[in-house]
């Protein structure tokens, strides 16, 4: 579509004069400079820059720019976007995404220690991630990470439902203390009425040692979430402003006094269906 619109764009009639000839009549999408070709490819989706990288050589060179994976989704239920390795994506972190990657979303499959550590070498700027683990039954053995990125200031954790995420959180405490924004996104959805067994499958207690500089806190239809997880919160996050616990059950509120006087920073509170 939008090859179309600079098509019929670079085709505009403007004349030089009467009975003069358009500027542009022989002008096509072949010959528009890579820079204009460049901007174009910019609205379109990953998924849509990847088939046109099919067409020819020359847009197979500017479907692959940098600049255009700034902002990347790996989860094929979100951008459509399925990396069939780990080879792969080690390819792409290396030669597609690099310094120029700001965010990028990663599915379970594809949350090695491996991954993360090339991610870390790779891609110097990269400030925020997602980590979708919630479909998880088992995790990868992450007893060999010593490398994660150290620039985030965004951090989003997909929760499974059964898997216990200590060992890995452990290895990435040393790394996240620069974190400003922090959301952990429970299966609130998943959970049945008639479930008993409840886990509490990170350990938020120690998780707030590990980001003092947090800004916003979304605590997102975790089960296992109650009173005492955002009292652990607020004795060490001062900078606090924003707290978020939609959809987790088991707040009541008897921490709100404590959290007031500790928080004198926070504006908004949210705590829908609590």
């Amino acid at each position: 579509v939008w090859g179309q619109i600079a098509l019929e764009s670079s085709q505009m009639y403007v004349t030089d004069g009467p009975g003069g000839k358009s500027r542009f009549a022989d002008t096509t999408i072949e010959k528009l400079p890579d820079k204009v070709l460049l901007n174009i490819f910019s609205y379109l989706s990953h998924r849509e820059i990847c088939r046109l990288a099919r067409i020819c050589k020359k847009w197979r060179m500017i479907a692959y720019d940098t600049r255009l994976w700034k902002d990347v989704s790996l989860r094929p239920e979100i951008s459509g976007l399925h990396v069939g390795s780990l080879e792969s994506l080690l390819g792409l972190i290396s030669v597609r995404f690099g310094p120029t990657l700001r965010y990028i979303e990663l599915p379970i499959e594809l949350i090695t220690h491996t991954v993360l550590h090339e991610l870390a070498n790779k891609c110097p700027n990269l400030t925020q991630m997602l980590l979708d683990f919630s479909t998880a039954m088992q995790l990868h053995d992450f007893s060999e990470m010593q490398a994660f990125p150290t620039k985030l200031r965004y951090l989003c954790i997909c929760l499974s439902e059964v898997i216990f995420m200590e060992g890995f959180m452990r290895k990435i405490y040393n790394f996240i203390n620069g974190l400003e924004i922090l959301h952990l996104i429970g299966t609130y959805e998943k959970v049945e009425e008639e479930e008993e067994e409840i886990y509490e499958v990170i350990n938020v207690h120690k998780l707030k040692s590990a980001t003092p500089n947090l800004r916003v806190i979304n605590l997102y239809g975790i089960n296992f979430v109650d009173d005492s997880h955002i009292e652990a919160f607020s004795s060490n996050c001062i900078q606090l402003e924003c707290l978020a616990v939609n959809f987790c059950a088991k707040v009541t509120g008897s921490c709100l006094k404590t959290l007031f006087q500790r928080s004198r920073r926070l504006r908004c509170l949210l705590m829908n269906q609590t």
